[in-house]
């Protein structure tokens, strides 16, 4: 369990995350309505078709919110002052993955055993004491979108990836927008796949103002939803082992 000032940290960092995460949101949410200013600015002839040219720019939006999400939580928990064996294992992992790798390459070494021919022994027991102190220290984020892996698209499996990277429980966010009869894994399908056919290079297809509602209203509850699981996993301290 938090101690009382672990909790007063988690309380107040997570207020920091909505705060940033908020204004984050309204930008998205604004460019998505313009997107429908733009629509009925055109001929009625021409709706459909200048749905299907501004389906990617909700995608766009989508993947700008997902990676600003995640960015603001990993540095909402550098802001707890936390190291390395207390916070959630999976997160933990992920940071020091990324810390041996970083040190391997400041070293020009591709992998661990190469240190003890590519260094002199003082330098390798320097090498693996700086690795020992990242275990006590605070940890740090130097760049967190750097730890937020979008991939070739943010479909379902990446945004379920970064998840399970950072302790983030995938399930509550899908509870929560079954609620809503809105089912994560197929809502982020479509709008990736229309995204990446467009990209292929395919023909722009025809949108009908329902599917375009449907699913941009989706999209939008999508990033609430996962906005929220994000603050109450930090507000909950459920980022600690």
């Amino acid at each position: 369990m938090p101690t009382l000032y672990m909790t007063e940290t988690f309380e107040q960092n997570s207020k920091i995350f909505l705060n940033n995460t908020d204004a984050a949101y309204d930008e998205c949410a604004s460019g998505i309505a313009n997107l429908d200013k733009i629509i009925v600015s055109v001929s009625s002839g021409y709706s459909s078709m200048t749905r299907g040219y501004l389906l990617p720019i909700i995608y766009a939006y989508w993947e700008r919110f997902f990676r600003i999400v995640f960015s603001e939580y990993l540095r909402c928990v550098e802001l707890s002052n936390l190291n390395l064996i207390s916070i959630h294992p999976q997160l933990a992992q992920l940071r020091l993955k990324r810390e041996i790798s970083d040190t391997l390459r400041k070293h020009g070494i591709k992998q661990l055993q190469e240190t003890a021919s590519s260094l002199s022994i003082e330098t390798a027991k320097t090498f693996f004491d700086n690795l020992t102190v990242i275990f006590q220290r605070p940890v740090t984020f130097a760049d967190p979108s750097n730890l937020v892996e979008t991939e070739s698209n943010v479909n379902f499996t990446v945004l379920q990836k970064n998840c399970k990277n950072m302790g983030i429980d995938i399930e509550t966010v899908k509870t929560q927008l079954e609620e809503s009869a809105i089912t994560l894994s197929t809502v982020l399908k479509e709008l990736v796949d229309v995204r990446n056919q467009i990209s292929h290079g395919d023909t722009f297809k025809a949108i009908r103002s329902d599917e375009w509602e449907s699913l941009k209203n989706s999209i939008l509850s999508v990033m609430t939803a996962v906005q929220l699981e994000l603050y109450e996993t930090l507000r909950q301290g459920r980022c600690l082992k």
